[in-house]
């Protein structure tokens, strides 16, 4: 029977699950082939040291290996690059374009930077908002000869993002029933077109 050990050597790895494949060569020695190994941490980047032993006492040699994150690092047995076509933040590996999980208004722009989020080139035209009217309805406008193409609309409250919408080229308003929204909080809503953002200033919203 074989026995396995996994430490990390730099991270965070919590939890290994491996597939081996264990050959006896005679006159006491062995092969160990690792044939899967899958990490279950969040790090981009991981190094783990690997060795076998038949009575779980007494291990082998080693063997290092590295587990990454391909999407934002270029990795050797050594050492890691950092790639220019992801961003690599609190290391995590994201998308460009991807937002920030911890704030919508933020995002991965590889053009501005890999290694921090960064907020979204600003819209020329910022958004009106207004309301309830007697339909408690608050409406989002802007001018839609100014932002001339296909526009998203999202509405937050007290800066979390409660509902999204797309606009067609040639619509510039949005509306939001008072029933759709928490009971109260700072409401604001936000444009969006290729990447470049512009938000309202913010109305007082509270459940009638």
């Amino acid at each position: 029977m074989a026995f396995h050990d996994i430490q990390s050597l730099k991270g965070d790895g919590i939890r290994v699950s491996w597939h081996l494949a264990l050959f006896d060569l005679g006159s006491y020695k062995f092969q160990l082939f690792i044939m899967s190994l899958k990490i279950f941490a969040d790090a981009s980047n991981q190094l783990y040291k690997v060795s076998a032993s038949n009575d779980g006492k007494l291990f082998g040699n080693s063997v290092e290996i590295r587990v990454f994150n391909s999407t934002c690092l270029d990795c050797t047995d050594k050492s890691c690059k950092q790639k220019n076509t992801a961003c690599h933040i609190g290391n995590q590996c994201y998308n460009d374009g991807a937002k920030n999980p911890s704030d919508v208004k933020q995002l991965c722009d590889v053009t501005q930077s890999v290694t921090q989020w960064s907020s979204p080139p600003a819209l020329s035209e910022k958004p009106t908002l207004s309301g309830p009217d007697v339909d408690y309805l608050y409406s989002c406008k802007f001018d839609s000869v100014k932002v001339n193409g296909d526009v998203k609309v999202t509405w937050f409250v007290d800066s979390v993002a409660q509902t999204s919408e797309m606009l067609t080229k040639g619509t510039g308003e949005a509306v939001i029933s008072l029933r759709d929204l928490p009971t109260k909080g700072m409401l604001t809503c936000s444009i969006e077109m290729n990447s470049a953002a512009s938000t309202s200033g913010s109305l007082t919203s509270q459940a009638f």
